[in-house]
């Protein structure tokens, strides 16, 4: 029987999303809103020497998206003038830069980056970090504006 473990991701208005992990395989490519899929399957798939960073959608509604980013280095400074965004980090070390903080960052960090608010990431751990992030409204994949300043720097 296949192990199940809710992960919740974010508060999207008043409704708790959740993504199940489960043991068995997940399917290819995106898993249709309210479907399970296997992100720690995901996860073993290694990311190319060549590839900075790696997003995949995991699912999609209007109300909200499901992503699993796999990094190498870096995710510039950036914000979302639309969505609210959750990063829950999976695995890996690094600086989180939200707004004028810089946090270390680890495995089972959860960051609510609201709309407008500037963020990046900087790996400073070995080997790729990897974070599963939701977006509310659903990600539309148009709505980031890269900016030059992080702000303060570790």
């Amino acid at each position: 029987m296949p192990r199940t473990t809710l992960i919740p991701a974010v508060f999207a208005g008043s409704v708790l999303v959740a993504v199940r992990l489960l043991a068995s395989p997940g399917a290819a490519g995106e898993v249709p809103a309210g479907a399970a899929v296997n992100v720690l399957e995901r996860l073993q798939v290694p990311l190319g020497e060549d590839v900075p960073v790696s997003v995949e959608t995991l699912s999609g509604s209007p109300g909200v998206s499901v992503q699993l980013v796999r990094v190498r280095d870096e995710v510039r400074p950036h914000l979302h003038e639309r969505h609210a965004e959750t990063v829950y980090i999976l695995r890996g070390r690094g600086a989180f830069t939200l707004g004028d903080r810089v946090i270390e960052a680890g495995p089972g960090d959860v960051f609510v980056v609201p709309p407008g608010t500037v963020h990046a990431f900087r790996v400073t751990g070995e080997g790729p970090a990897a974070a599963l992030t939701t977006f509310s409204p659903g990600y539309d994949g148009e709505d980031r504006v890269y900016v030059e300043t992080p702000g303060p720097q570790n």
